[in-house]
């Protein structure tokens, strides 16, 4: 008897409790009429306000959080167009399920003035012709060859510091690493800015030394300085102002094109076109 009661104790001592699974769900929701915001960011941050994940809300304006740690946290929502809304202080406890209702208000976005010439399209590419079109429609910031040739830029990001909310992050080697002000994590080492070229995503992982690309300048390609981070290269060191045709500058996942769609286009995307594909 003696020993059974020794060996169920130490079966009891030695059981490990479940896992805790901790929940943070609710819908992100139009202030005006309640309507669902499909699409939007919602940024879960601990109390002190550091970031630790990110969710899109569904066709439903629904978003979920699993296996969050318990404690004190807060919730931060938005999406283009609107304005940004944040939670108070929330408490979560071990196996609990907090619901949380985000809403957001429709804000007018005021932009510089930005004049868009037409060109015909016997004159150039379907890629421009697909610039021109996007142009007419205004989903982002686009700037034409006049206003390039009227800035007189001596570098790219001279020219993308003049679009509404585009920082700069300072310099490297090569040139200036940019940022959207709309990016939750900013910096080197944070967000970056996604940039084509062509229709090339040029400062993808591995993406210029895969498939050779060289510093496009008005005349005929030079070699891409070295000295920089292959993965993250600074835009002036790809493309030269001067053989540039147009550029389109969408602030985040929201507004961006479905073709130039990615992962990191949460962080902001810029899409640059060369005179390669324009006959003068």
């Amino acid at each position: 008897m003696l020993v059974r009661l020794v060996l169920t104790i130490s079966l009891v001592l030695f059981t490990l409790p479940a896992a805790a699974q901790s929940w943070v769900s609710g819908r992100l929701l139009d202030a005006r009429d309640g309507g669902p915001v499909v699409g939007g960011s919602v940024v879960l941050m601990t109390d002190a306000g550091r970031f630790q994940r990110e969710v899109l809300s569904d066709s439903l304006g629904v978003f979920g959080f699993s296996g969050v740690t318990p404690g004190r946290f807060r919730l931060r929502a938005g999406r283009v167009g609107y304005t940004t809304a944040q939670s108070g202080y929330l408490i979560l406890g071990h196996n609990d399920t907090i619901v949380v209702n985000m809403r957001v208000s429709v804000t007018e976005v005021v932009l510089e003035p930005v004049t868009v010439v037409a060109r015909s399209a016997s004159r150039s590419s379907a890629m421009l012709r697909g610039f021109y079109e996007r142009a007419d429609r205004g989903l982002g910031s686009y700037l034409t060859r006049d206003h390039i040739e009227r800035r007189n830029a001596s570098y790219v990001s001279d020219l993308l510091l003049t679009v509404p909310g585009v920082r700069s992050a300072g310099w490297q080697p090569g040139g200036r690493q940019l940022y959207l002000a709309r990016s939750f994590k900013t910096g080197p080492g944070g967000c970056p800015v996604q940039f084509f070229v062509d229709n090339v995503h040029v400062n993808r992982t591995g993406s210029l030394a895969a498939r050779g690309f060289a510093r496009i300048t008005a005349g005929d390609t030079v070699a891409m300085a070295r000295g920089t981070d292959p993965f993250q290269p600074s835009i002036d060191e790809i493309v030269d102002p001067a053989s540039i045709e147009g550029i389109e500058v969408y602030p985040g996942l929201g507004s961006v094109p479905a073709e130039f769609s990615s992962p990191e286009a949460r962080c902001g995307t810029v899409v640059i076109w060369t005179r390669r594909g324009y006959q003068d």
